[in-house]
This record gives structure tokens, sequence and C-alpha cells, in this order.
């Protein structure tokens, strides 16, 4: 079994000795004050001497501090006491300290009493006439002389600080305190832990009495063997690093102190024994799992990782989440593509972590370095995974996650498999529902879906739950595809729309936006014959959301789509209705410097003759949010005027500037956007002045009126063809191509369905009266 070293606690604590002082502390075994010591001192590794340090914070609202030993009782024997200390003082900062404090700080007292603190003798002092200022620790020592300190007295040690200036740290380290020693240490040492030790790690003991200076070691795997250290200096270490032990071990230990004077005596073996890890320690020791039809839980099983060894496929076997130092392996056999994996009731035995991961493979290529990457990962205690294959069993790696093999969380839990209902058949890209084409924006052929039930996709925009749908191009158009969500089963669930092109494995996104945290409608220029997907995602992986989608053919592009198709504008206030629907993005975004980025809609020009304000209203918008540009110059050459896009969906926008004489200026109207090209739609447009500003008369308004006389959709058109207009629609006639009329309606409306349903296929001649206006468009019946 593969073993590593984990540090134990190391105690140090106060050594005393009968008939004699001694005490030996560095204050490492924990930044508490050690048993029986008090102080206004707190532990620190900040800036300490060495390992850790005690240090007091002095200053004018903390003027005194002070560091006191334990009492003494009755152990004086007479002889001098020799009493050393690191120490160091360092200005106060709320980080590390670094800067040595200077001169006029104060002074420190080394004082000793013999009544347990009722009195006390100052026998030394730490200021200025014998502290060197430095931002290093340094050694002091001073001498109690014999005559001071009776046969058989109390003794305890303080030292006291008092402040001057400043405000600083005072720190104290590698505290002792030792009278003459006439005799060799007792042998009364004894281990910290005996069961149940770790195979990590390293023993320790208490400090033996008799004012030892060191330590001699011996450890064996058998009562006197000496096979793994035999009689080793130790120094004055209580703790010995072992190496690799073994589980379910016992190993004998003979600790043997001594001192000037000599060897302890009589210093009897002692033992201990290593834990025992749990029965699947090992990825071949798996402990097979039962796998519930459902996601109740029913059937769960309890487990353990207290006393888990690392196992040998961390190594081989690829990244996980956090670090399997105390990992335990269970197994199933797959009965469904999905199952969802959880570990509840964790209650932690060894520490109080109870952070745990887990990491699922495939055992088909068995455990050891062969064993492959894991599938999933997860530290939350529960996760899904799809794409498994019914009958092959896998293995569930359980442990605590921590990076820190110390800290690694050895708990209790209970593990179950759970099977959760079948996803949606169009779950990956692969089942991609096909849609059949909306004749409109009616979408009267929109279908109906939901995320429920359905995983993340591997491929395309991830996170959540998502499906997918996909569209041949009938023809090289433009295409509209759109959700509309219809219900979230829980509070801030989105519903995304992305599309692509190209294959299940290799997917491109396309479109007006290619984000994957896009809402709104997505423009798609296709291809005829071309097949697209369309994913529909909500962005959570508990909740989800049910939906319409719809893919329709994009209207035709109004007449004033691009910029040099511009409705010349002639008369002042001459509000007129308009559609932008189905306006394209042409060469890009409207980005012109000193004015805010727009998309590219429909265009409108006039030509000043008298200079004076002009006002560019935009009024009676209908579901979208529109921003106004005015321009001059020239097509692909403008220069900003103004723009405005002060108000939301369905607003209002004006702008009102300075027109200068013999300029012709340029109105694009779009969605504010500058960055997703989205959809316009109607709004009414006014151009007026309220003082001298003329406009060019040659450019007539019966331009303006007509080229924005109506819209019409699909072309060609499989049943009906959707008509669009500014005004009320008075007459419509359809006439095939000799000469026949074969449809005629009068709609009295701006909207209107030409029913062709029953039209052969062919070319037909549509005639729409306006305003005792008629245009004549040629339209082709599938």
């Amino acid at each position: 079994m593969r073993k590593i070293t984990l540090l134990f606690l190391t105690m140090l604590s106060t050594a005393l000795t009968f008939a004699q002082i001694g005490i030996i502390e560095n204050f490492n075994a924990s930044t508490s004050l050690p048993t029986g010591w008090t102080a206004s001192y707190s532990g620190t590794t900040s800036a300490a001497c060495e390992g850790n340090s005690q240090r007091v914070n002095i200053w004018s609202s903390s003027p005194e501090g002070n560091l006191t030993t334990p009492n003494q009782v009755g152990l004086s024997n007479g002889t001098d006491l020799s009493l050393s200390f690191d120490y160091s003082i360092l200005d106060y900062a709320s980080g590390t300290p670094t800067d040595a404090t200077i001169a006029g700080w104060g002074s420190a007292d080394i004082q000793y009493s013999l009544d347990d603190g009722i009195s006390w003798t100052t026998i030394a002092t730490i200021d200025d006439s014998n502290h060197v200022t430095a931002n290093t620790c340094a050694p002091f020592s001073v001498v109690i002389p014999a005559a001071s300190l009776p046969t058989g007295s109390d003794v305890k040690l303080r030292i006291a600080n008092t402040w001057i200036t400043g405000d600083y740290f005072f720190y104290i380290d590698n505290f002792n305190a030792l009278q003459v020693s006439v005799d060799p240490p007792n042998c009364d040492s004894v281990l910290s832990e005996t069961v149940d030790v770790s195979i990590y790690g390293s023993i320790s003991w208490s400090n033996a009495t008799g004012i030892p200076t060191g330590y001699f070691i011996s450890v064996g795997t058998a009562s006197g063997v000496n096979d793994i250290a035999d009689n080793v200096d130790n120094l004055n270490n209580t703790s010995y690093e072992l190496g690799t032990l073994s589980s379910g071990t016992t190993y004998y230990v003979t600790i043997t102190p001594y001192n000037d004077n000599g060897n302890a005596t009589g210093c009897v073996e002692q033992s201990f024994s290593t834990f025992t890890p749990p029965s699947n320690d090992n990825c071949d020791a798996a402990i097979s799992l039962t796998v519930n039809d459902d996601l109740m839980c029913g059937e769960v099983l309890s487990g353990t990782n207290v006393n888990a060894t690392e196992s040998l496929e961390m190594e081989t076997s690829g990244e996980v989440t956090g670090t399997p130092y105390t990992d335990v392996w269970f197994s199933f056999e797959a009965t469904s593509n999905f199952h969802f994996v959880s570990l509840t009731n964790i209650v932690a035995v060894t520490g109080t972590s109870t952070d745990m991961g887990m990491a699922l493979y495939d055992a088909t290529s068995g455990c050891g370095a062969s064993l492959e990457a894991p599938l999933t990962d997860s530290d939350p205690n529960s996760f899904t995974v799809s794409n498994l294959t019914i009958g092959t069993t896998y293995l569930l790696r359980v442990y605590g996650w921590s990076n820190t093999q110390s800290a690694s969380a050895q708990t209790t839990f209970d593990v179950c498999v759970g099977t959760p209902p079948a996803p949606p058949v169009n779950d990956d890209c692969s089942g991609a529902i096909a849609l059949t084409l909306s004749e409109d924006d009616t979408c009267s052929e929109a279908l109906s879906g939901t995320t429920e039930n359905a995983f993340e996709s591997s491929t395309g925009c991830t996170g959540g739950r998502d499906v997918w749908y996909s569209f041949t191009a009938a023809e090289d158009a433009n295409y509209i595809a759109s959700v509309t969500e219809t219900f979230e089963s829980g509070s801030f669930v989105s519903t995304y729309i992305t599309a692509f092109e190209g294959g299940c494995g290799s997917l491109t996104g396309v479109g007006s936006s290619t984000s994957c945290f896009n809402s709104g409608a997505l423009t798609i220029t296709a291809t005829a014959g071309m097949t697209y997907y369309i994913n529909i995602r909500s962005n959570s992986n508990t909740d989800y959301t049910e939906f319409d989608v719809c893919v329709h053919q994009a209207p035709a592009p109004p007449e004033n789509d691009a910029c040099a198709d511009a409705t010349p504008i002639s008369i002042f206030n001459n509000g007129d209705e308009q559609d932008a629907t189905g306006a394209t993005n042409n060469d890009g975004f409207i980005a012109e410097t000193g004015c805010a980025s727009a998309n590219d809609g429909v265009w409108y020009t006039f030509v000043v003759v008298d200079a004076g304000t002009i006002d560019v209203d935009v009024t009676d918008v209908q579901g979208w949010d529109p921003e106004i540009t005015v321009l001059s110059g020239d097509c692909g050459a403008f220069t900003c005027v103004g723009s405005s896009d002060s108000a939301g969906s369905s607003g209002s926008e004006n702008v009102s500037f300075a027109a200068t004489a013999g300029t012709q200026y340029w109105v694009n109207v779009g969605y504010y956007s500058g960055t997703a090209d989205n959809s316009e739609g109607p709004f009414k447009i006014d151009v007026s002045t309220t003082d001298t500003a003329t406009l060019n008369s040659s450019l007539s308004n019966a331009d303006f009126t007509n080229q924005s006389l109506f819209s019409y959709y699909p072309n060609p058109v499989n049943d009906n063809l959707s008509l669009k207009a500014q005004k009320e629609i008075s007459n419509v006639s359809v006439y095939n191509m000799i000469g026949q009329e074969v449809y005629r309606n009068t709609p009295n409306s701006v909207n209107n369905a030409v029913d062709m349903s029953g039209l052969q296929s062919g070319a037909y001649f549509v005639k729409v009266t306006i305003d005792n206006v008629t245009e004549t468009v040629k339209v082709i019946k599938k």
C-alpha cells in the first residue's frame, strides 16, 4: 500500500522536574498559550522568531503587558537559575510587521516571584540602554543567583512591559529557565497517540521531567526490534518523523531522555497501532451500489472515508476537483443512459470538514495505471451524468475534497444512484426535431417544446438545460427564428435561442446574434437546401421552461432599406405611417463619430433650401425600440448631425438640429443596438420646422408615399401572401398570366392575408389599391 507522511501536532510543553526548576517552551505546539501560562500576549506566526511566537501590542491605550509562567511549586533546588529567551520589537502593522521600533518605546522588566505572584523582584530590564534597534530577533539571558531561590521555594517568572511612546509589538520566543541539574532526567515521556495513529506522519510524546536536553529514539516493527530507528539522537525535539507506515500495524517505541548528567534509566518500551482503512479503500475493492429506478433514493448505501488512504490512481487517471487523499470506491451498473449520484447525511468524524468530492470513471479499462480519466467530477454533493452505456460498470470515487492532506474531510455518508426521467427526444443535436416553416410572423407552424428533464449539451452553448431543432432553407433568403417562453418552473429562469450551421460535431454559430445569451429573434441568412440547427436553452440546471419556437422566411425588405434607396421628403409636417419590418443591416451598424451606434434600418433624405431649425420625430412605434440618426454628407461618407435613443420599446424619439442651407441630410430609423441586429417594425415619422427652414420641393412627396405604399411576403408563397400597408388597403385583386382575375378582396384594413392556397403553381400579378393609388407586384405560387 502506498503511504505519505502526515505531520501530527507537535506537543512542546513545560517540563517540570522534582527539586529543580526546568521550563523549556518554544510556543510551537499552537498559537494558544501553553497550559498554566498567563499573559496579555497572544500567539502568532507573523514575524515570529521561529515557528510561533508570543507577542503583545503596546501603545497609548494599552500601555502595559505581561507574559507569566506557571508557578513552580516547591521545586527550587537552591542553585542558580539561568533564564534566556529571544525577543524583538517591531512597529505595529495590520499585516506582517517589518519595521524596527526606534528608541523611546519603553521597557520590559524580567521578574521573579517566590509567593505565586503576590510580590515581584526585577532581576533585569530591557530598555534603550541595552536594546539594539533591529527588525530581527535577539537573544537575552540573565541568571537569578542561588541565594535568591531557597531550596524548596516556589518560583514564578514573568516579563512585564511598560509603554512610553509609539505603537509596537513586543515578541517573545524560545523561553528557557533552568536550574543546575545534578541527576539524569526521569524516564517518564509518554506517546501522545497509541491507537488509530495515521500512517501519514510522525510520533510525538510528552516532555520528560528532570530537565532533559535531548532524547534517544528507537522504533521497530516488533518488540525489541529497532528496524525503523535505532537509538537515534533526536536532540531536544519531542516528535520524530517515521516516514512511511503500514495501516493496521503495531509499532514499538523506546524513548530515552538525557542531559549532561547522563541517560534516563529504566525506560519502558511503548507501542502504538496505525488505523485500519475502509474495506473499499482501493479501486479494485469497490463496493457495489444498487441503482434506483427513480430519484427518490429508496436504496442508499452508508459509507465512510475515515482512515482512507490515497489511491494509486491519483497520479494516473487525470485531474479531478480537489485532491483525493482520503478516497474510497464504489461501483454500479448503468441501467439508463442518465443517472443521478448524490451524497447525503454527511457527518464529520475526524475534524470538522464535510467538504466532499466525487468522480465517475468507466470501469472497462480496469483499476491502476490503466484507469482512464474521469467522465465527470463534482464538488457539490450531487451530479447528473449523461451518455452512459446501459450494462456498463462505472466506478464512483468519493473523497475529502481539500487540496491539503491534513485537512481532507473524513466523514460518514449515504450514497445514492438514481435514475432521472427520460430526457426529451431532442436533448442532443443529433436528435434535433425538424421544424415546419411558417408562412410569416403569425407563426402558424410554431412548435411547442420544453427543457424539462433535458441535460446540458456538450456542444454549442453549454450551461443549463437545452433542446435542439432544425430547419432546411427553401431558398436563398433571410429567415427569422424566434422563441416565445410560455412557462417557467422557477423564478429567474431565462430562455435563450441560438442558431448554428455545420454538423452536430462541428457547429458554427450563425445569425444576427451568436451570443449564448440571446433571447430575441434571430435573422439567419440561409442558403437553399442547407440545414440549420436551433438550440433552445434555459439557464438553470434544476428549473425548466416551456416555449413555442417558430421559423419563417423574413419579409422582403422595405424599398428604402438601403441608403442609396432613401425615401425623399420634400415638405414639412408630412407625418405618415411607415413599416421597417424586414429591414436589413446592409453593410453593418451605424457608427458615426458623435452619434450613438444603431442598426442600419430604413432611410429618408431631404435637402434644405433655407436654413433653420428642423425636428425629426418618430412616434407610434409598435413593439420595438427605435433610434433616430441624422447625418450629412453622402452614403458611405457621413458626418454625424445628431441621434436620439432616449425612450425604450415602443417609445418616441426626437432629434432637433440647426439645418444649413444647401445641405442634404439623411435620416436612419433603426433598432437602437449597435451590437445586435434586431428587428424593426411599424412607426410614424414626421419632419417639421418652427422657424425659417424650407425644403427642396423637387423631391416629390408622392414619391415618399408611393415608395412606402405596402410590403408583401413571402415570395414565392405556399398558401397566404401577407400584405402590410401604412394606410387602409381598399382592394386586392390577383390575376393569372393570361389576365384572368382569380381572386378579389376588399379588406379595408392595413393588413391582409391573400389566400392563394387554391391557386395552381405559377406566376401571378397582385394589384393592391391604397388611397386611390394602385400598385402591381408579381408573385410566384409554389
